[in-house]
């Protein structure tokens, strides 16, 4: 990838692994939540009060190593200890994957991204919502409000990715 990293390097990047120096107790954060909502496990916000020290020595590995930069170094990349995570966050009960499930499903019906987000008023009737939500799972919910936008003649107003 020009002279900043290699093909496999750039890879590692976009399959979440990177070199220690770029992980920031945020990113670490970041990772540990999205991993939790990947796989169902509760996130504890306690975690929020470890320094990054703490974090990356519970949390991060040592995955693979990369040639960088002009000169070809040999780069050591780092990403999430799943075990790690797994060990520490227990499975969500289905009260809480319901619970979380309905709060994502109506951020499905936001438009844009960072400062240009936009809410859509689609006169939600909560009670068919969670009817609708119930019958059909959230694909079937997505699907269904999907092809109510396309009739009312909004603009995609419902982004699966969103959803995930």
């Amino acid at each position: 990838m020009g002279t900043s990293m290699s093909v496999r390097a750039q890879e590692a990047y976009e399959s979440g692994e990177m070199p220690m120096s770029k992980w920031t107790r945020g990113a670490i954060i970041s990772a540990i939540k999205d991993y939790c909502t990947d796989f169902d496990l509760a996130y504890d916000p306690e975690i929020e009060t470890m320094s990054r020290a703490k974090l990356a020595e519970a949390y991060l590995e040592y995955k693979s190593w990369h040639h960088t930069g002009r000169f070809a170094r040999e780069t050591e990349f780092f990403g999430l200890n799943e075990d790690a995570v797994c060990a520490d966050f227990p499975e969500m009960t289905p009260d809480q994957i319901a619970e979380r499930s309905h709060v994502v499903c109506f951020n499905a019906f936001r438009d844009g991204i960072g400062g240009d987000t936009e809410w859509h008023d689609l006169d939600l009737d909560l009670d068919r919502v969670a009817e609708l939500f119930d019958e059909r799972g959230l694909d079937g919910l997505l699907e269904a409000k999907r092809d109510e936008a396309e009739l009312s003649g909004e603009l995609d107003p419902v982004r699966d990715e969103v959803c995930r």
